[in-house]
C-alpha cells in the first residue's frame, strides 16, 4: 500500500512539473521532479524529466553529464524517451563519449518500442552507416515507420527520396 501511494505522489509531482514546464515556469520545474524522485527514487518517467532539465537548464544549472546519467537511469528500466535522448547523446558526444555504435544501440531499444524519433534516428543511422552497416533498405524501413506515425522529418525525408526516384516505399 506504502509504495501505491509513493506512486501516487510521484505521479502527483511528475504532473506538476510537467504542467509548469507547459507554462514555461522554469525555475520551478526541477524542484518538483526532484521531490517526485524523493517518494519514488526508481520512477523512470520522472529520471528522464531531471535528465532534460539538467539538459536544458530548467531550474538548475545545464549539465550534460547528469543529464545522460538520469537518462541512463531510466533508459536501463526501458524507457524509450530516455533511450532515445540518451543516444542523441551519444551521437553528439555531449555528456559522454561521442559513440556511434552506442547512439545505434540505444535508438534501436527504443524504436523497438514504436517511438517515433529513436525510428527516425535509426534510419539515420542506416542511412550514413554511423555506428551500423550502412543499409539504405533499413534506413528507409526505419524512416517509414516513424512517418506512419505522423513524425515529420522522417515524412520529409521520404518524400524527398521519392522525389529523387527512389524505389523507397
Amino acid at each position: 500500500m506504502q509504495d501505491l501511494l509513493a506512486a501516487e505522489e510521484a505521479e502527483r509531482w511528475l504532473s506538476r512539473g510537467v504542467d509548469l514546464l507547459a507554462q514555461r515556469k522554469l525555475d520551478q520545474v526541477f524542484a518538483c521532479f526532484e521531490k517526485g524522485l524523493q517518494v519514488a527514487p526508481h520512477h523512470a518517467n520522472l529520471q528522464y524529466y531531471v535528465g532534460l532539465a539538467y539538459e536544458w537548464g530548467h531550474g538548475i544549472p545545464e549539465d550534460y553529464g547528469r543529464a545522460a546519467l538520469w537518462y541512463r537511469k531510466a533508459a536501463d528500466q526501458g524507457f524509450a524517451p530516455a533511450q532515445s535522448s540518451l543516444g542523441v547523446m551519444y551521437g553528439i558526444g555531449q555528456g559522454v563519449a561521442k559513440d556511434d555504435a552506442e547512439a545505434a544501440m540505444w535508438f534501436r531499444k527504443a524504436a523497438d518500442q514504436g517511438f517515433a524519433a529513436a525510428q527516425y534516428n535509426l534510419g539515420i543511422a542506416y542511412g550514413t552507416g554511423q555506428g551500423v552497416a550502412k543499409d539504405d533498405a533499413e534506413a528507409a524501413m526505419w524512416f517509414r515507420k516513424a512517418a506512419d506515425q505522423g513524425f515529420a522529418p522522417a515524412q520529409t525525408i521520404l518524400d524527398s527520396l521519392h522525389q529523387g526516384g527512389s524505389s523507397v516505399k
